[in-house]
């Protein structure tokens, strides 16, 4: 007895010409766009402005290596870049997913965005960093970190292709694995530096394309003043609920406080995920104390819109304020099969008190 479909099979084969050759098997990866790695770096180059445009690496790994005096500028999300053996460069890097790791590295300034920033054997290189991790030196010298300042329109969405929060930034908490007893091999760039006069914009008819600013008011990251000297005694922490303009009105707070005391006041932000149960929100993912930028800041985050009093260990002197705008984003089911609300959070620390702001006028632009 045989099966229906073999003689099928067998009839097909027999009624084949004898002259047609059986086309072989197509599997997926033998259908994938084939990648040439010299796409997607830049060696050996010298006193030349090259890049790449948005969409151009979207997502690859990207080597830069022994390049001396040039402007590179990638305006594209990618997984991975290496920047080996560079000399008096300008370098701009849209989002990386993963690792930036600058090593043998001299007289370069950098602006870029990445969940990881490792500089090794390097001197005298100047960055306006966006990082979601803490960033790292080793075996390297004159150092200097600023808050990352850019924006292009095809930005935004980078960020969000490569994974990364333009809230989580911790560009000015370095460590340093290899201190000197009595020396600092890096510092903060000065508080009024002009990203334009490090990294200007690319003058090139090909890369003008892209249509970038460097004007603050529309750097896609906040600016923060990160590890600096406080201005004043008064300090606010501000927590946004996820909704649907949860970001906007965020950039809105801050804007509106910049106006009010001219001058920046943002010490830091974070986005994360929290979990409630009961009256009280608690960090799901990471814990408020690890997360601010001044100190050891703590507070209980309730459903209400009241505020509620919070403190700092470092600086018990000073007062923060919680400010919370309830909007749920989504419900979870735990292991005990209890409802809890998940939200996702932003956090802001300013320098400055929200007296100048009624709550009214407030929750008129952060609670939709």
């Amino acid at each position: 007895m045989g099966c229906f479909f073999s003689k099928r099979r067998k009839a097909e084969k027999e009624s084949r010409p004898e002259n047609e050759e059986e086309q072989p098997k197509q599997y997926s990866w033998d259908q994938r766009e084939k990648v040439d790695p010299k796409d997607y770096m830049f060696s050996g180059l010298k006193d030349e402005t090259v890049g790449r445009l948005p969409g151009k690496v979207a997502g690859q790994q990207f080597l830069i290596q022994d390049c001396e005096n040039c402007n590179i500028y990638i305006f594209d999300h990618s997984a991975t870049v290496t920047i080996d053996d560079c000399t008096n460069c300008i370098i701009f890097l849209g989002p990386v997913k993963g690792s930036v790791f600058f090593r043998n590295c001299r007289d370069c300034k950098c602006t870029l965005a990445c969940q990881q920033f490792r500089v090794r054997d390097c001197r005298k290189l100047e960055v306006f960093l966006c990082c979601a991790t803490q960033p790292i030196i080793e075996s390297s010298t004159n150092i200097k970190f600023g808050c990352f300042q850019w924006y292009y329109p095809e930005l935004a969405f980078q960020f969000k292709d490569a994974g990364l929060s333009i809230f989580n930034n911790t560009w000015s908490n370095v460590h340093d694995f290899t201190p000197v007893s009595g020396e600092l091999n890096w510092s903060l760039l000065p508080e009024d530096a002009v990203v334009q006069d490090y990294v200007p914009v690319p003058t090139t008819e090909e890369l003008k394309a892209v249509r970038v600013s460097t004007e603050a008011s529309r750097s896609i990251v906040p600016i923060s003043r990160g590890q600096r000297q406080k201005s004043n005694d008064e300090s606010c922490l501000v927590v946004l609920f996820a909704g649907d303009y949860t970001i906007a009105n965020a950039r809105k707070l801050i804007d509106e406080i910049d106006r009010e005391h001219h001058c920046n006041g943002l010490r830091g932000t974070w986005e994360f995920m929290t979990i409630e149960i009961g009256l009280f929100c608690f960090p799901l993912l990471v814990k408020l104390d690890k997360h601010s930028p001044s100190g050891q800041t703590c507070g209980l985050i309730t459903r209400t819109h009241e505020l509620i009093h919070s403190y700092s260990e470092n600086t018990p002197s000073v007062s923060f304020w919680v400010m919370v705008f309830q909007s749920p984003l989504m419900y979870k089911f735990s292991s005990l099969i209890t409802l809890e609300l998940v939200h996702t959070c932003i956090l802001m620390v300013f320098d400055w008190s929200l007296r100048p702001f009624s709550i009214e006028y407030i929750v008129s632009f952060t609670v939709m």
